[in-house]
């Protein structure tokens, strides 16, 4: 039987970020020791990543060729039904069970235990304790596929459980200044406001609130329905049920922080798209193989099920191998993940990622004492849109009046930002202030940004208190509920949704449009770079005017008379 992890600590930070975090639980300059093998009849969840051809991926990408099928994507450029077969086979005949496959052809999840894993792989895996007392699962050298294998394989995920991801949670924050919020409430940001600021309330009035569309969230726990409907009864929402689908298992905590990041998600969403049909896809992030395989695993669900198009996500980890001595994100972990996140850019659907709540220092929400220049994946992922965060100032009207990239240098807290350590910068990313003295030819987040300091936060429920929530997880869902909204008013007006945002969203900064799409964000800054005129490392593009962006991509598509 396999043994269950330990419980996970978390810290709630009293500060006025409000920020919830893993805390203390990467290893620290002393690092981790091996304390001996794991159980031999332990059963492990792991991957496959298959090989596909990514040149001719790059070519579909480069045509802008339209979205494609799952299954035409695997066909198209993944393992053909013989190589597949081969593979399969080979598992099987190892001992492992054979948990999910994806008719994108990215992976395939196998079920085994560290004994046959060894004798498959060559090699043990081991557990290890951090000096926090937390242990951790991952083998003793590296692995790669067996040489049968090694034309149709290119790397095994999920056997390192060393790294964690951070994420921001919903807690009550201490009141703002009256001199810089005008006429929002102490428990936060309410949905009909942040709609007036940001250009929202236009499309309401042209009928478009979400009804008939779908949006998906990556969630690591559940929610208590009883939430949701104070929540509803607060605000009059009349929505459908969020529907729960569980994937590797699911989970059914409802109480905990990470509930509380649920309960955020949940609320942002269906205050700002109240007619959406909102699917919470759940993992259990304690029990879980591995933090970047679970990313991989719900993103290609959502893709697979095709019911939505637009999904959101609020976690992140650090987006290094090494955390200060610390083995981290590994190269087949993280390769995992991209293979699943650029199938569904692929198949048309907007990603949109939190960028992180440490600014440009992203080690930090594992170890204080970890100080370097990072960013956070999945969001500095090329496939994903990486949203920042913002502190928000609005008129006694509730009209849009300034902002400021969000940071709190005393606390450690701001909007998260940087080069990416892997990623080229894609073709895509141009626009003024793309290419700055910190450039260095890499992919650059966030890409957008929108109300994420807890002072200028949404308000949320969550177990039947109300509070007022923060961190760039708030400012994620905000994106994707907008997106939906956007790509609802699109097809409304004939004209095809983006899918994948980025292009668009960049297309939209470096061309002149004739609504202005962005408010450009110049104040504040992530802890180390400064918000600047054009794009900027704290807040990308700068925050939404949605009505005005939805026009403009009409515009684009009307031809002139």
């Amino acid at each position: 039987m396999r043994r269950p992890l330990p419980a996970l600590a978390v810290v709630l930070a009293l500060v006025a970020a409000s920020v919830v975090t893993w805390a203390g639980l990467a290893a620290r300059s002393d690092g981790p020791r091996a304390i001996g093998r794991v159980d031999g009849d332990e059963l492990v969840d792991f991957s496959l990543v298959l090989a596909q051809d990514e040149r001719a991926i790059a070519r579909h990408f480069a045509r802008g060729a339209a979205p494609l099928s799952p299954a035409t994507f695997g066909e198209r450029f993944g393992l053909d039904d013989a190589a597949l077969g081969r593979v399969t086979a080979s598992a099987r005949v190892a001992g492992f069970e054979v948990v999910s496959t994806y008719p994108q052809r990215t992976a395939l999840r196998l079920r085994g235990t560290a004994a046959e894993i060894e004798a498959y792989f060559g090699t043990p895996l081991l557990e290890f304790a951090q000096p926090s007392g937390r242990t951790y699962r991952a083998p003793e050298r590296p692995v790669a596929p067996p040489a049968e294998l090694r034309p149709f394989v290119t790397a095994i995920a999920g056997l390192d459980t060393a790294a964690l991801p951070s994420f921001s949670a919903a807690s009550p924050a201490l009141s703002a200044p009256a001199s810089v919020l005008r006429d929002i409430p102490p428990d936060g940001l309410t949905p009909e406001q942040a709609a007036t600021a940001y250009g929202i309330t236009p499309l309401y009035e042209e009928g478009f609130n979400g009804q008939g569309e779908t949006i998906a969230l990556y969630s690591a726990a559940t929610f208590d329905p009883a939430d949701v409907e104070r929540f509803d009864e607060l605000f009059g929402i009349e929505s459908p049920p969020v529907e729960r689908i569980p994937v590797n298992g699911g989970t059914e905590d409802r109480t905990g922080p990470l509930a509380g990041e649920v309960a955020l998600d949940i609320d942002v969403i269906r205050g700002l798209a109240p007619g959406a049909q909102i699917l919470n896809y759940e993992v259990a992030i304690t029990s879980i193989d591995s933090f970047a395989q679970s990313i991989a695993d719900v993103v290609d669900q959502v893709v697979a099920d095709g019911r939505a198009k637009v999904l959101s996500i609020s976690y992140g980890i650090t987006d290094t191998p090494d955390h200060c001595g610390q083995s981290w994100l590994t190269p087949e972990d993280r390769l995992r993940g991209e293979q699943a996140l650029e199938a569904a850019a692929a198949a048309g659907v907007a990603i949109f990622v939190s960028s992180g709540d440490q600014g440009a220092y992203a080690t930090q929400h594992f170890d204080q004492g970890c100080v370097r220049e990072t960013v956070t994946w999945p969001g500095s992922s090329p496939w994903v849109t990486s949203v920042g965060g913002t502190l928000l100032s609005v008129a006694s009207d509730g009209a849009y009046l300034e902002e400021a990239g969000w940071e709190d240098i005393l606390w450690h807290w701001a909007t998260g930002g940087g080069n990416s350590p892997v990623d080229a910068r894609p073709a895509w990313q141009v626009a003024p202030g793309v290419d700055n003295a910190a450039s260095n030819g890499n992919r650059q987040v966030p890409d957008v940004a929108a109300t994420g300091d807890p002072d200028s936060g949404p308000m949320t429920v969550f177990q039947g208190q109300i509070n007022r929530s923060g961190g760039t997880s708030a400012s994620a869902p905000f994106w994707a509920a907008s997106w939906l909204l956007i790509g609802q008013y699109l097809k409304a007006n004939g004209v095809s949704t983006p899918g994948f945002a980025n292009p668009t969203l960049y297309e939209l900064a470096s061309t002149p449009q004739p609504f202005p799409p962005y408010h450009d964000v110049v104040r504040g800054g992530n802890r180390l770079h400064n918000c600047t005129p054009g794009w900027d490392y704290a807040t990308g593009l700068g925050s939404p005017d949605v009505w005005n962006i939805a026009r403009d991509l009409v515009a684009a598509a009307t031809p002139p008379t």
